[in-house]
């Protein structure tokens, strides 16, 4: 039979890794963002607009004009 000491040892040993994991997903979220910044001002700098967010925008726009 485990222990109270074995237990409560159990679930701070689990606490600490459920804080691990939620830490790594907020620095990923911020990477993330960082990366997507940075595709977004290197596609700007090539002057290249094919695919993003801006140029499906724009493409709807320029069609919703034409009709």
């Amino acid at each position: 039979m485990q222990s109270r000491v074995h237990l409560s040892l159990r679930f701070l040993y689990a606490g600490f890794w459920d804080r691990e994991r939620i830490f790594y997903k907020h620095v990923r979220s911020h990477f993330d963002r960082f990366r997507l910044a940075l595709n977004a001002a290197a596609s700007w700098l090539r002057g290249d607009w094919a695919g993003t967010h801006w140029a499906r925008l724009l493409a709807n726009a320029q069609a919703r004009r034409a009709v």
